[in-house]
């Protein structure tokens, strides 16, 4: 039975990895997008504020 609950668990921390990676990759992707269409000194000056 111990055997069968370690091995959930690391589903779940599995699982919670891997969205963790994926909202980093999507994070990174709007970033890039927003660096498109925003002038880079624009966005420069939003981040210093």
């Amino acid at each position: 039975m111990q055997h069968f609950r370690q091995n959930i668990e690391r589903l779940i921390k599995y699982a919670f990895w891997r969205t963790a990676q994926n909202n980093i990759t999507s994070i990174k992707h709007d970033i890039q997008k927003l660096n498109m269409l925003i002038p880079p000194l624009k966005v420069k000056r939003c981040l210093k504020v």
